[in-house]
C-alpha cells in the first residue's frame, strides 16, 4: 500500500515518536523510508541580512546537527531492516517536504505534531500543520506528541 513513506526528521521528541511509527509501518508494509530534514536558513533573516552571510562555522554546525538527525534515524532503520534514503535539503520546510514527497513518489508523509521550527520553536508556525493543509495529493499522518 505504501511503497515509499516520507518521514520528516528534526530531532525533537515528537519527531522521534513519529519515527517509531513510520519505521514499524514501513517494516510491516515493506516500504522504503525517505528520511527528510530541511534546514531553514531564513530563520536567521532577523539576525543577519542574508543567509550567505552566516559565518562558516555556524553553517557547518547547523548542517552537522541536521546530518546527525538523519544518521540516527538511518541507524534505527538499519536495526529494524527497513530500507531508507537520507535527504538533507535547504529551504522552506513545508515547501520542500511536499516537493520531495511528490518528486520521489511518496505515498504517505509521517511527521511529529510539533518540532524544531526556526530558532528552537514555533517561530514560523508548525511545519506539520503546513504540510497537512497544503498538500492535497499525499496522505499525511501526524503523530501527536
Amino acid at each position: 500500500m505504501f511503497s515509499k513513506i516520507l518521514l520528516g526528521v528534526d530531532g525533537s521528541d515528537p519527531s522521534k515518536k513519529a519515527a517509531q511509527y513510520a519505521i514499524e509501518l514501513a517494516k510491516n508494509c515493506g516500504s522504503t523510508l525517505l528520511l527528510v530534514h530541511v534546514v531553514n536558513l531564513s530563520a536567521f533573516s532577523n539576525v543577519i541580512a542574508n543567509p550567505r552571510d552566516i559565518a562558516k562555522h555556524v553553517y557547518d554546525k547547523i548542517m552537522e546537527e541536521a546530518q546527525g538527525y538523519l544518521d540516527a534515524k538511518e541507524e534505527l532503520c538499519r536495526q529494524k531492516g527497513v530500507p531508507c534514503e537520507k535527504i538533507l535539503q535547504i529551504g522552506h520546510p513545508v515547501d520542500e517536504i511536499i516537493k520531495i514527497a511528490e518528486e520521489r513518489g511518496a505515498s504517505l508523509i509521517v511527521m511529529g505534531s510539533k518540532g524544531r521550527t526556526g530558532l528552537g520553536g514555533s517561530v514560523f508556525g508548525s511545519v506539520s500543520y503546513g504540510v497537512l493543509h497544503r498538500d492535497k495529493n499525499i496522505p499525511v499522518f501526524v503523530v501527536k506528541s
